[in-house]
């Protein structure tokens, strides 16, 4: 379906190609104008060590239970084939992307310009580029930073701010007929539960 899936990832570090990992993912999906559609995150088993948990908070013991990537590549695709990526901050989220992708047996033909970045757009409306401090600028709430689906849903609100206030630039079209043209691989989708945080915590406080 033709869109916007905004994406934020969260990682055990910065090193994509080397011993750094994905451990969160957050999509948010929007409609070729800007309305939101549908969202969806998971925890991923990293199967190494979380790195900065003080940054990210995710629980180890919550990692562990979660899906490998290999496990929710396939329900990933599905959500992302067909719509402009989106990030803030796309260098790093398309670059540890494609290498969980070739990690998972499903090498990913995809750069940064091929993605929509909230980050760089932010220069045009004269805001700063962090993304908190973006986010104040915009008057968008982000009420739980370093989770994967929270700034997701605060880069999505950043767009369709975005396209409200050039409501009818041909550059959208532009970026819509790019996304559709993006070939993604065909991994299958597994029937997996995502991980959520606090699942063991939850599940120790009912016993």
């Amino acid at each position: 379906m033709t869109g916007f899936a905004v994406i934020d990832l969260e990682t055990t570090g910065f090193a994509y190609n080397h011993t750094d990992r994905v451990c969160e993912v957050g999509v948010v999906l929007l409609d070729r104008d800007g309305e939101r559609e549908h969202a969806w995150t998971t925890l991923v088993n990293s199967q190494r060590d979380l790195g900065a948990q003080h940054v990210h908070g995710i629980d180890a013991t919550d990692a562990r239970v979660a899906p490998l990537f290999e496990d929710i590549v396939g329900e990933l695709t599905e959500l992302l084939t067909g719509r402009v990526l989106v990030a803030h901050n796309t260098v790093f989220d398309t670059a540890f992307l494609a290498a969980e992708y070739a990690r998972a047996g499903w090498p990913l033909d995809l750069t940064h310009e091929m993605t929509l970045c909230t980050m760089r757009l932010a220069g045009q409306f004269g805001a700063p580029a962090k993304l908190g401090a973006c986010c104040d600028f915009f008057g968008v709430p982000l009420s739980d930073a370093h989770a994967a689906l929270a700034d997701a849903e605060a880069a999505a609100e950043l767009l369709a701010i975005y396209m409200a206030e050039t409501r009818g630039d041909p550059a959208w079209t532009h970026w819509l007929e790019l996304g559709a043209s993006l070939r993604w691989p065909t991994p299958p989708r597994k029937p997996v539960t995502p991980g959520l945080r606090g699942t063991t915590r939850a599940g120790s406080e009912a016993l």
